[in-house]
């Protein structure tokens, strides 16, 4: 390259003796490389001596320069480890050195791992790798530090031009700064005691050697070296730069997306000898310093940590920049602090965030959460917005909600006509970070339904013309809703309703119901009717009154009351009738005596008018008398027809007074009605009937025995027959006649004015169960030579019946004669006996079976089987 190329690392710089930058640990040293010299290596740093109150990590690039052309290699002492003079000292550091002839450096050969270890350090505050420098108080001017150092010999390049003054780029936009160049008349190092550092009093290298830049840098710090006044730093003005004096120009470049800062200090000035570039470690992040042919490159790159307290919203000016004190020196007097303000652009993760909300509550509030995350971990603040239809949100540091809908709202959310829109609310909740992050949650809510029912009262008017009812129904909503009027059609007994929009009611009872209200004993329950009436609001609001109304009654009393079925008895002059009426109203007529004859007494029932006037004897032989007149003859009295309902109807009867001594008539149309018998005693009741013309009171008799029983009978007329067991067997036999199963007796009515009436009754007799004939049995004999069996057959009957035996016919093997006393005799074919004599014949062929049957003549029969042996035929065999 062109030009030397410094790299270095050291500690963290920092103020000393509270007015200068000091240096927290000794720098290591590195050699430049310039065009056609060897790559140069430096070591790590012993542990040096602190030159201020802080110590940290820095990293150094330093660059020697090397042999000029045409002057001679390093020979002599020097290159052997000897001590130089101090006027070989002078010469090194003295213009003489630089106007010609042979330099001699002091070398101490680096090794390959060294010279590899040269190579440029990037400056990073985090790094546990960057060189390390243990500071040691010392009183004394000289500071010994412990280092390892290697120098390599090579050409020195010809050096930039000086510039007059250095630019600094302050960040936030602020005007470059001019830094004057220290004056090196105020230096307070010598090169003699920057080589002691170096090297020891013999010559030879110090181990560890002291960095001679060391003490540059900490005068530097100290403002002991090439520092100027206040009055002459304030009036600095550009000039030409002596030699040995150095200027630099910072160039800042704004941010880049990821935040990382880069920039270049261009470096005039600088001496050909030995230049050092250091940078102090940035306290929010780190740099690395890249040299260039006319100075150096850097890259600031914040810490997460700083790009995000950068963004806090109460972040000052500090809190938003950083600084970066890059020191060069060339190790012959000449030093510069170059600080370079950087811009930490601010970073900043924004929370993420979601809601989550509960059903409203009875009272309509809705409760609920918003749940976010912040990759920050920074405090969150929640700040809840009004609400799309004004509800009100209250919202706590930990993000938990309580929202309450507006009445009115709630009202909206209650229509009939309610969308989903109307039921429901939203707000947004700002969620921030407080360093410029922020989200915002939209969060949706349910609005539950709210509503007054309206209220309502009934106010009725009645006419005594007409038994329509007129009446409205007020009602009120506190919302001022809309009302609808709603009745039920019929009330609760039938009458009809009607309803205007304005709540205005018509109701008509019916005719029944008013029927029912003009009873005489009405309750009140028929005295009222009642029907409900619906008022709503058309918001889910509902009222329901329920009116009750009087009912007018009305009836039409009974009509058209006489007498009918007047018959007068000419024994007795009882006069018997009945009062009927007729009633429009189809109500239940009540009669009542008003008033009673005069000559006789009389007998009414109330239910249905049927009456019976008995005159007296008085009466009677009155009216028997000669010549008697018409009112002798006659009597009269007043019966009342009530309807229950208010309507009454009077009815005068005239009846008839008979004479004494009328002709009897006898009773006739005798006549009977009988029961079946009963199915275990045969008994049959009945009834016998007469007729009297004369309407006289009839008793019937005619108790007794029977032929085939007995009977009793009572006064009026009815009868129990029973018969007795004979008869009932006989009536079950086989050959019962008409005659057996039935029985006669006759019942006798009379009209007590002696006037009879016998009366035939016939009844059926009912056969008794029958047991059938048991114990069936037979005995039977056989003739040997003919093979005839002869027997008898019989049985028991529990009823005593005469028997029949019968089964006369062919059997399987022969044939049988059954007489009808139980005697048999059967008599086997020819073949039968051959077969049942024959050797060896299985003992089927040597029986035969036939059925006898009992008849007790009543039903009952017995089957008696009967089993008889076959005698076999041997001679008959042997013929064959």
């Amino acid at each position: 390259m062109a030009y030397a190329q410094h790299i270095g690392r050291i500690g963290a710089l920092a103020f000393a003796l509270g007015v200068g930058i000091g240096i927290g640990a000794t720098p290591a040293v590195a050699l430049a490389d310039y065009a056609g010299a060897s790559a140069s290596a430096s070591s790590d740093s012993s542990p040096g001596v602190s030159a201020g109150p802080s110590a940290g990590d820095t990293t150094t690039k330093m660059s020697r320069g090397k042999n000029r052309p045409g002057r001679g290699a390093a020979s002599g002492p020097r290159a052997t480890g000897a001590a130089p003079s101090d006027a070989e000292a002078s010469d090194a550091g003295g213009p003489s050195a630089r106007s010609g002839g042979t330099r001699h450096r002091t070398t101490s050969r680096p090794t390959t791992a060294e010279k590899r270890r040269a190579a440029t350090h990037a400056v990073d505050s985090t790094s546990p790798t960057a060189t390390k420098h243990r500071a040691r108080p010392d009183t004394d001017a000289s500071h010994r530090v412990e280092t390892t150092t290697e120098i390599t010999a090579g050409t020195t390049p010809t050096p930039p031009e000086p510039t007059a003054r250095a630019t600094v780029v302050d960040d936030l936009g602020a005007a470059p700064v001019v830094i004057a160049a220290s004056a090196p008349a105020r230096s307070h190092v010598t090169l003699r005691t920057a080589l002691d550092s170096l090297l020891g009093r013999d010559g030879s290298p110090e181990a560890p050697a002291a960095a001679p830049s060391l003490w540059v840098l900490a005068a530097a710090a100290r403002r002991q070296l090439g520092a100027a006044d206040d009055g002459e730093r304030a009036t600095a003005t550009p000039t030409a730069l002596a030699p040995g004096q150095i200027s630099a120009t910072p160039v800042v470049n704004p941010p880049d997306a990821a935040g990382v800062v880069t920039g270049s200090v261009l470096v005039t000035g600088a001496d050909a000898e030995t230049v050092i570039y250091a940078a102090a470690t940035p306290g929010k992040g780190n740099v690395v310093l890249t040299p260039t042919g006319t100075g150096f490159t850097f890259t600031y790159t914040p810490s997460a940590a700083a790009r995000h307290a950068a963004s806090a919203i109460a972040a000052d000016a500090a809190a938003k920049a950083d600084s970066v004190v890059f020191t060069i020196s060339d190790g012959t007097g000449s030093v510069l602090t170059v600080p370079v303000a950087v811009v930490i652009l601010p970073a900043d993760a924004p929370p993420s965030a979601r809601a989550r909300a509960s059903l409203p509550s009875f009272t309509g509030d809705v409760r609920g959460r918003i749940i976010a995350r912040d990759a920050d971990r920074d405090p969150l603040v929640y700040t809840a917005l009004p609400t799309a239809k004004g509800g009100t949100v209250q919202i706590d540091a930990n993000g938990r909600f309580v929202y309450t809908p507006t009445d009115a709202a709630r009202h909206a959310a209650a229509a009939a006509d309610a969308t989903d829109a109307d039921k429901s609310d939203t707000f947004d909740v700002v969620v921030s970070d407080e360093h410029g992050g922020v989200t915002t949650v939209t969060v949706s809510v349910r609005i539950k339904p709210g509503n007054a029912d309206p209220t309502a009262t009934v106010r009725t008017r009645y006419s005594p013309f007409t038994p329509v009812v007129t009446g409205t129904v007020r009602a009120r909503d506190l919302e001022k809703d809309a009302l609808t009027f709603t009745a039920d059609p019929l009330s609760a007994k039938g009458g009809t309703v009607t309803i205007d929009d304005r709540g205005g009611f018509v109701y008509t009872p019916t005719a029944q119901a008013r029927h029912d209200a003009a009873a005489t004993d009405a309750p009140r329950r028929d005295t009222v009717d009642a029907f409900g009436v619906v008022v709503s609001d058309d918001h889910g609001g509902t009222t329901t009154v329920n009116v009750t109304v009087r009912i007018k009654p009305a009836n039409v009393a009974p009509a058209g009351a006489s007498t009918t079925d007047l018959f007068t008895n000419p024994n007795t002059g009882v006069v018997d009738g009945r009062v009927v009426a007729v009633d429009a109203d189809g109500d239940t007529l009540t009669y009542g005596i008003v008033s009673g004859g005069r000559k006789g007494s009389l007998g009414l029932d109330d239910g249905t008018g049927l009456f019976s006037y008995v005159p007296s004897l008085a009466a009677r032989e009155a009216a028997t008398r000669p010549f008697a007149g018409p009112r002798a003859k006659a009597d009269a009295f007043t019966v009342s027809v009530d309807d229950g309902h208010g309507g009454t109807t009077l009815l005068t009867v005239r009846v008839a007074i008979t004479p004494l001594g009328g002709a009897n008539q006898a009773p006739t149309n005798g006549t009977f009605v009988a029961s079946a018998p009963g199915v275990f005693t045969g008994t049959v009741t009945g009834s016998a009937s007469a007729t009297d013309p004369d309407r006289d009171a009839l008793t019937y008799s005619g108790s007794g025995v029977t032929a085939k029983g007995s009977v009793v009978v009572d006064a009026d007329g009815s009868f129990t027959y029973k018969p007795s067991d004979s008869a009932r067997h006989q009536a079950a036999s086989d050959t019962a006649t008409a005659a057996d199963t039935q029985d006669t007796f006759t019942v006798t009515a009379a009209d007590g004015f002696g006037g009879t009436l016998d009366i035939a009754v016939t009844v059926a007799v009912g056969p008794a169960a029958n047991k059938a004939p048991t114990r069936g049995m037979f005995t039977a004999t056989t003739d040997e030579s003919t093979g005839v069996v002869s027997g008898t057959a019989s049985a028991t009957d529990a009823d005593s019946d005469v028997l029949t035996f019968r089964g006369t016919g062919l059997t399987e093997k022969g044939d049988v004669i059954v007489e009808s006393g139980g005697g048999f005799n059967y008599r086997p074919t020819d073949a039968a006996r051959t077969a049942a004599g024959t050797p060896g014949a299985p003992r089927r062929d040597k029986f035969d079976t036939f059925d006898i049957t009992v008849d007790d003549g009543h039903g009952g029969t017995l089957t008696i089987p009967v089993r008889v042996a076959i005698v076999g035929s041997v001679a008959l065999t042997t013929a064959l």
